[in-house]
């Protein structure tokens, strides 16, 4: 095939030794372009053009299945449809996310040619309210969510599911947590619930969050979700019944994937194009207007 024809002939790098120069490095013209990954937790405004750019980064809501009500695997279903997606997006992840049902990437080819329904997985606190009288918890229950005090996106979605849990009598208390701290409180299995984060590859391997060396904390050893995945990745299943075997164990509930922010120039053009997998998709058509 031809090579695309590019007026860019150079391409130079410049050192910023502080992100949060960034913006302003590029206001006065120093620079044309630069990545946000979004990891800090934060996002400003520029007096630029944005494109957002999808990732790979799973944001979920962990739980130790050793805490009261957490054993019961109708319970964290339970949490799973009352957790409201959209509104933690749009809010808490200021749009710079994706929500998500599964622990696939929504927009992730394998799973959206499969067959797997997923017109019931939504927000809906009926459904909820009934598998916790189900399974025998018709009174509140008392729990710990801990997160990572440094990101505010991530304690904004902590308030936002608190208000949520609230809805079905799972009233949360937020501990948030320095680093060295968060990551003590999972390793001693003091928490309820924390919010997670992990970067998945673009095939969407999940052997790290289902493996005997999983990066997840608080699953059941009782959980069959780590011999499905096996099953799958082994060609013994379909993607659609390790689906069903994870909806139905719920060994931790998915909550969206996070999103990037491809910063630029206005006087760039074209506008920038980007994905999972390349970031600078279409550098090679650009050209600075003035």
């Amino acid at each position: 095939c031809r090579k695309p024809q590019t007026s860019i002939t150079t391409i130079e790098l410049k050192k910023i030794d502080t992100s949060s120069t960034l913006i302003h490095t590029l206001e006065l013209g120093a620079i044309d372009a630069f990545f946000d990954d979004l990891s800090s937790g934060s996002y400003s405004q520029a007096n630029a053009s944005v494109t957002k750019t999808n990732l790979t980064n799973f944001v979920f809501l962990g739980m130790n299945s050793s805490s009261y009500g957490l054993s019961s695997s109708a319970v964290r279903r339970a949490v799973f449809y009352s957790i409201n997606r959209q509104s933690i997006v749009t809010n808490s992840f200021k749009k710079y996310a994706v929500e998500s049902y599964t622990p696939y990437h929504p927009q992730w080819h394998a799973f959206t040619d499969s067959a797997y329904d997923t017109s019931a997985l939504s927000l809906d606190y009926s459904k909820a309210q009934t598998l916790m009288s189900d399974a025998g918890f018709n009174e509140k229950i008392n729990l710990k969510l801990i997160v990572y005090s440094g990101n505010n996106f991530k304690v904004s979605a902590a308030k936002e599911i608190q208000e949520n849990l609230a809805n079905i009598g799972i009233i949360v208390t937020i501990a948030e947590l320095g680093w060295e701290s968060y990551k003590q409180a999972l390793a001693t299995g003091n928490y309820d619930f924390y919010i997670g984060e992990i970067r998945l590859p673009g095939n969407m391997d999940m052997s790290s969050l289902f493996s005997s060396s999983k990066a997840v904390y608080g699953v059941s050893s009782a959980d069959t979700t780590d011999a499905a995945y096996a099953e799958f990745i082994s060609g013994n299943i379909t993607i659609d019944a390790f689906t069903s075997s994870f909806m139905q164990n719920m060994p931790l509930v998915p909550v969206c994937f996070r999103s990037g922010a491809l910063i630029y120039s206005q006087n760039i053009s074209p506008a920038a194009d980007c994905d999972m997998g390349n970031v600078y998709k279409n550098i090679y058509e650009w050209n600075k207007i003035n």
